[in-house]
């Protein structure tokens, strides 16, 4: 396991170790390295997920009351 602040070592020399390379491969290199990717692959379909809310919310007020929506811009 490892500790949030912890360097993980994937050198040519430390992935050679057979031990090392099986490791790598079942997780226990990967852990901290999968958390701080997933952070950043949540962030852009979040993002978009917002834009079309807004855009589908911003449709709907046209359509009731164009003025409302060109006042604004």
């Amino acid at each position: 396991m490892f500790s949030s602040n912890s360097t993980i070592d994937i050198s040519y020399t430390n992935m050679n170790n057979p031990v090392n390379h099986m490791k790598w491969h079942f997780g226990e290199y990967n852990k901290q390295y999968l958390n701080q990717q997933l952070e950043t692959a949540l962030l852009l379909p979040i993002l978009a997920i917002i834009v079309v809310f807004l855009s589908v919310f911003l449709v709907i007020v046209f359509k009731r009351n164009p003025a409302i929506v060109l006042s604004t811009v």
